[in-house]
C-alpha cells in the first residue's frame, strides 16, 4: 500500500506559473485515484505537463509520488520506483515518499535497496508505523532476522 497525497493540500503557497491545466489535471487524477479509478487517474497524471519549467515543484512532486502509488496499484513496479525516485528529488525530505519507495522495491526483490530507503523514511518520521514495519519485513526477508526484531 503506498501513500498518496491529496491533491488541494500541495496547491497552497504554489507558484502561480503553474498552470491551471496542469492543476485540474492534477486534482482530477487524485480525486479518480482516491475513487480506485485507476484508468481516469493515470490519464490525468499524464496530462500535468512534468517537463515545463513553469510547473511547481510541489506539482511535481505531488504528481510523481501519487503516479508512483497508481502504478504500485496496478503491480507496475519499475515504473513505480521511477516515480518515487523522482519524487525525492523535488522533495527528498519525505517520509511518505521515501516509505512508498522501499515499499515498491521490497515488492520487486531488490530487498538492500528497500532498507536503504526505509531507513530513510524512519530517520525522517521515527513513529510511522508502515516505515517501520517496512523495514523490519524488508530486514527477514534478507534472513536478518535479529536486525528485523530490534528494529
Amino acid at each position: 500500500q503506498a501513500h498518496h497525497h491529496k491533491g488541494a493540500l500541495w496547491f497552497v503557497g504554489a507558484p502561480t506559473t503553474t498552470s491551471m491545466a496542469d492543476r485540474a489535471a492534477l486534482l482530477e487524477a487524485d480525486a479518480s485515484l482516491r475513487a480506485g479509478d485507476l484508468a481516469a487517474a493515470e490519464a490525468a497524471y499524464d496530462r500535468v505537463d512534468l517537463a515545463k519549467a513553469t510547473v511547481s515543484e510541489d506539482v511535481a512532486f505531488q504528481a510523481h509520488n501519487n503516479r508512483g502509488a497508481l502504478r504500485m496499484k496496478r503491480g507496475e513496479l519499475v515504473d513505480a520506483i521511477a516515480d518515487f525516485e523522482a519524487a525525492l528529488t523535488f522533495r527528498p525530505t519525505s517520509a511518505d515518499a521515501w516509505y512508498n519507495l522501499g515499499a515498491a522495491r521490497r515488492n520487486s526483490g531488490r530487498l538492500d535497496d528497500a532498507v536503504f530507503a526505509f531507513d530513510r523514511c524512519v530517520a525522517l518520521a521515527p513513529t510511522l508505523y508502515a516505515g517501520l514495519c517496512g523495514r523490519a519485513e524488508a530486514l527477514s526477508a534478507l534472513g536478518r532476522a535479529d536486525d528485523a526484531v530490534a528494529s
